[in-house]
């Protein structure tokens, strides 16, 4: 007897856990996504509130002239700056981004140059706040800044850039991280999950408690096995009562699905035996031929000679006609054939069919006939697999039809479209045969008066997947001792 689940494995601990760490995830998002909007928008108001501060510094007195900086302006106006305002850093630039002058105390500024592109990029207006610009205080950092264009005869001679987040000012912002205001959002979201882990946790517990049950009535089905009576249910409609019907239902049907099983197992049991019969038949054959020509090639007359490789040539032919057939039927039955659909002339198609059995039927004394009266009959098909489907039926009635007997394929106009019908005048198929003679691997009683041909079962079998991929139904009818007659219709072309 299986032991229950530990507790980890368990739906509803599963349930809980997964909950519990979503819940974590979504907290630790909502804290990085708060902590990096809230920067943002700190970073995006102060830019857009000092936005004029760089113009209105270097408007009180010109910093950079013909000869050159004016370096006793910017040290005064810049400490004035820095004294009201400590977190701002003030810097002459010429236009390639070049420190001219700062009021900062030496070594602290550890870069030479500014990337002018966002100052552009900002004086322009083509960029939204907050824009960042190269700290010149950190070798990789950024920050806001203020800018202003200083034009000298009209021509933009350099920028005064001043930072808005100075390494002070950064300190400061990193040790409020720490502030009781994010502590209290913490504690709340950590709160707000315990609460919801706790909540959904109960709900679990009364959700999934029918299901629980059903996991019991099956494991008790697993022991007991087969043939016990169906349990009665009275379900709420809810999924799992579903589920427990289906369950039900599903057990009643299992004694069905074995039988059906063991059949299908034997059948296929069958199939195995016929194909290694058909494959090794006619490589037994060859092989004998082979060995009696090299064993006897010295007392062997040429006539003999002949025979003999002609009769493994025609052994060989038959065996490459069963690989061909199974190979084709296998690609059938896999899906892996598509129709191409054309319009061509189904007359002249069934002649150059028929054209190509002449000589099989005069050599077996068979008159075969094509009866197309007027008329192109324009079909709209795939003209390779109706030319398979022609050849495989007018192979199957000359197989079938005795020496003085015929073979009469028709064409005619129909309610849906060209029919095409294949007539013999053999020895017909029993009433019994008929509904298995489209299976693989079927061999009517007829065949067995014929042991020197036998056919391999597939021929009537690749008919009919190839007229199912077309739409089409092929229809027999038989007489015993009159013969038998196939017919299927095919789309006209109307257009044709």
């Amino acid at each position: 007897m299986k032991r229950p689940a530990p507790w980890p494995r368990r739906l509803y601990a599963q349930l809980t856990l997964a909950l519990l760490g979503l819940f974590l995830l979504v907290a630790l998002a909502f804290v990085g996504l708060m902590h990096w909007s809230s920067s943002r928008y700190s970073a995006e108001v102060t830019q857009r509130l000092n936005s004029s501060l760089a113009t209105y510094i270097a408007g009180r007195e010109p910093l950079l002239t013909e000869d050159g900086v004016n370096h006793e302006a910017m040290s005064e106006l810049a400490h004035l700056v820095m004294t009201i305002n400590p977190g701002v850093e003030v810097y002459l630039l010429d236009s390639e981004g070049r420190i001219l002058d700062h009021a900062l105390p030496e070594g602290s500024v550890v870069r030479q140059r500014v990337d002018p592109a966002p100052i552009r990029a900002l004086l322009s207006g083509k960029a939204h706040p907050p824009v960042m610009a190269d700290d010149p205080h950190s070798p990789q950092g950024r920050q806001i800044f203020s800018a202003a264009a200083i034009k000298v005869g009209g021509r933009t001679r350099g920028y005064l850039y001043v930072g808005l987040a100075s390494e002070e000012y950064q300190t400061v912002a990193d040790s409020l991280r720490g502030s009781h205001i994010l502590r209290l959002t913490l504690a709340g979201v950590a709160g707000i999950a315990v609460f919801g882990v706790a909540s959904a946790a109960l709900i679990f517990g009364v959700m999934t408690r029918p299901l629980t049950r059903l996991s019991e009535r099956m494991a008790r089905f697993q022991r007991e096995g087969l043939g016990i009576e169906a349990e009665t249910t009275h379900g709420d409609g809810s999924e799992v009562a579903v589920i427990a019907h289906t369950f039900d239902a599903m057990r009643a049907r299992i004694d069905e699905q074995l039988e059906r099983l063991k059949e299908t197992d034997r059948v296929r049991r069958e199939l195995i035996s016929s194909i290694s019969h058909d494959l090794r038949t006619p490589l037994a054959s060859m092989k004998g031929y082979l060995e009696t020509l090299l064993l006897k090639e010295d007392t062997l007359s040429p006539e003999q000679r002949r025979q003999y490789q002609e009769i493994a040539h025609r052994h060989c032919d038959r065996l490459t006609r069963l690989v061909d057939e199974l190979f084709e039927l296998t690609k059938l039955d896999a899906g892996r054939v598509t129709v191409h659909w054309e319009s061509f002339s189904l007359a002249e198609l069934l002649q150059d069919v028929t054209q190509g059995f002449m000589l099989e039927a005069e050599r077996r004394g068979i008159e075969l006939r094509a009866v197309t009266a007027d008329g192109r009959y324009p079909v709209c098909a795939d003209i390779a697999l109706i030319d398979r489907v022609l050849r495989n039926l007018i192979d199957n009635a000359l197989r079938h039809t005795p020496a003085g007997g015929h073979v009469e394929v028709t064409l005619s106009h129909g309610e849906r479209g060209v029919e095409i019908a294949v007539a013999d005048s053999g020895k017909g198929v029993p009433d019994t045969e008929l509904p298995h003679i489209f299976d693989r691997y079927f061999r009517g009683s007829a065949a067995s008066d014929k042991p020197e041909e036998p056919g391999a079962g597939l021929g009537l079998a690749i008919v009919k997947r190839i007229l199912d991929l077309h739409g089409s139904r092929i229809a027999v009818t038989s007489t015993p001792g009159s013969g038998t007659r196939f017919s299927f219709p095919l789309p006209s072309d109307r257009a044709a």
